[in-house]
């Protein structure tokens, strides 16, 4: 019941749930009597939220420090692991059931292609590493693993089924550390997730008392900096979707962080 209700809690503060919420309260406001200044500002104070969630220099400015505390894994990183004692590959790739009569590309997209293809990177980099697919929330337990999308996927892309393990018990990030460290203990392994969402697993494995090695992928923004010539221009404080959903995301790993800090 807490997970639901935490769930349905969080999108209220959501960028678009947040900002139709006050338009609704400000207009509904404006037609009564007694309350038309209050509703006027509300409804001031919605427009103003949705333009600034919108823009992309904001988006940016917000998702930025998540997304730059774990370095991704390049060439140098790759050339001083230890792939003897960190021999596991951990994707937060979640699970469903595809369709047999789709190409796999069809059905893989999104944060979850980003996960995978940078776990199989990953993955062909190692001399003997196994391939963890971690996440289990909709996905039916008592499918065939063959038929999950993210199992299809890593071997239509070179990974040997013997190499790939599932993980579908968990219905978030701190389930699944919980039963990462069942299934881990004390070895190191690498840790394959969006980078704006890395703080928070990495704090939630460290808990655990897990020793994750990050591998962030899925960026929202771009290896320039923030006010540099070629990510900030004219169109950047443009209203447009893409920032707002960058948004959303920011404020949901933030979210997930203060639920940590308060002991959730």
């Amino acid at each position: 019941m807490l997970f639901f209700l935490k769930k349905a809690v969080s999108r209220l503060l959501f960028p678009l749930p947040l900002t139709v919420l006050l338009l609704i309260v400000g207009l509904i406001l404006i037609w009564t009597e007694r309350r038309r200044k209050l509703g006027a500002a509300l409804t001031t104070l919605a427009a103003a939220l949705l333009l600034l969630f919108s823009s992309s220099a904001f988006s940016s400015a917000i998702l930025r420090p998540l997304e730059d505390q774990y370095p991704p894994l390049g060439p140098a990183q790759l050339a001083e692991l230890d792939w003897e004692s960190a021999n596991t590959i951990v994707v937060l790739a979640g699970c469903v059931v595809g369709f047999e009569d789709a190409p796999i590309t069809r059905q893989v997209g999104g944060t979850p292609l980003a996960r995978l293809v940078e776990g199989i990177r990953l993955y062909h980099e190692c001399p003997d590493c196994t391939l963890v697919l971690s996440g289990g929330s909709g996905c039916d337990p008592e499918a065939p693993v063959e038929s999950l999308t993210n199992y299809r996927f890593a071997e239509a892309f070179g990974v040997s089924g013997d190499d790939i393990v599932i993980e579908r018990a968990s219905q978030d990030t701190a389930d699944q550390a919980r039963i990462l460290k069942e299934m881990l203990g004390e070895q190191p392994f690498l840790i394959v997730t969006s980078a704006s969402h890395m703080p928070r697993t990495m704090a939630l494995l460290e808990a655990q008392g897990l020793h994750p090695i990050a591998a962030p992928t899925d960026h929202g923004t771009g290896l320039y900096g923030l006010f540099s010539r070629e990510s900030f221009g004219i169109e950047s404080i443009y209203p447009n979707s893409g920032a707002l959903w960058s948004t959303e995301r920011a404020i949901y790993e933030y979210l997930g962080l203060l639920w940590i800090r308060l002991g959730g």
